[in-house]
């Protein structure tokens, strides 16, 4: 998790850690990244009997969870989202969900005339579940969960593939640690078909690209504690606000929104940088 504020600010005060690569003392921040691919499998649908039908069921399901979902208050804050949908138990089949300011559509296939924003993995009785909890337009907390366990990965995979942090340029003063952690605790018991969630993230910084993974790996950097409402302002600040900079003073007004964020919800740091 890196942030945009300026070089300095954070409460950590060790700018430096010991490379394993190259058996110096350096930078402990990423100096450039790589952007690779958004991951998705091969679409084998093709290959599943009576597809058509189940793919048109997919859609009308899609719709009806839009319709209900016009009743939340949060709708109509989703800003420019175009994600690519993949159905794992239907040969992964395509599906691409524009929502913006209340408005939204599903088509078949992947609309490549635009990056995508996010790659969702779903199965036909997660996108069945989704239409029946958002019909009553209200969400129970374990609902809520659900939801956000789903789109935990996809989620922090957006805030790190921003196009504005692939602007040319040193990154080491925005501080982007190369192993991260994000913890999100629930606060009751959830279960999904029996079994506890909670969700657990680690983002690690491999040759300049970013890679998430499900669970704690390794022994961070530092790591976030976060309630189901600070993890949507996490989203909104580095993926929505970092998407509409428009100048250094837009910049610097974010920059301290991070560092407050931060100071708020880091709960761990590893002893060399502490």
């Amino acid at each position: 998790m890196g942030v945009l504020y300026k070089s300095g600010t954070f409460t950590s005060r060790v700018d430096k850690e010991f490379s394993h690569k190259t058996g110096n003392v350096e930078s402990r921040y990423v100096r450039t990244f790589a952007k690779p691919p958004m991951p998705y499998p091969e679409d084998n649908s093709t290959l599943v009997s009576g597809i058509s039908e189940k793919k048109a069921s997919v859609k009308s399901l899609f719709t009806l969870a839009g319709e209900s979902a016009k009743q939340f208050s949060w709708f109509p804050a989703i800003q420019a989202e175009h994600i690519f949908i993949y159905v794992t138990d239907l040969g992964n089949a395509r599906f691409t969900l524009n929502v913006d300011g209340g408005i939204y559509s599903i088509k078949d296939g992947f609309d490549e005339s635009k990056q995508p924003t996010m790659v969702v993995e779903l199965t036909q009785i997660g996108i069945q579940n989704m239409a029946d909890v958002l019909r009553d337009g209200k969400l129970t907390y374990e609902e809520q969960y659900q939801v956000y366990n789903a789109l935990a990965i996809p989620a922090l995979q957006a805030l790190y593939y921003n196009e504005k942090l692939y602007l040319p340029g040193d990154k080491r003063t925005f501080k982007f640690d190369d192993l991260v952690q994000i913890d999100i605790p629930p606060t009751q018991p959830v279960n999904y078909r029996g079994f506890p969630l909670h969700i657990k993230l680690t983002a690690a910084n491999v040759d300049g690209q970013w890679i998430i993974l499900s669970g704690f790996q390794g022994d961070p950097d530092f790591r976030l504690t976060l309630t189901l409402d600070q993890a949507t302002d996490l989203y909104n600040m580095g993926v929505y606000s970092v998407r509409n900079i428009k100048s250094t003073s837009d910049a610097l007004a974010l920059s301290g929104q991070f560092l407050d964020f931060l100071n708020k919800t880091k709960t761990y740091s590893r002893a060399d940088h502490q």
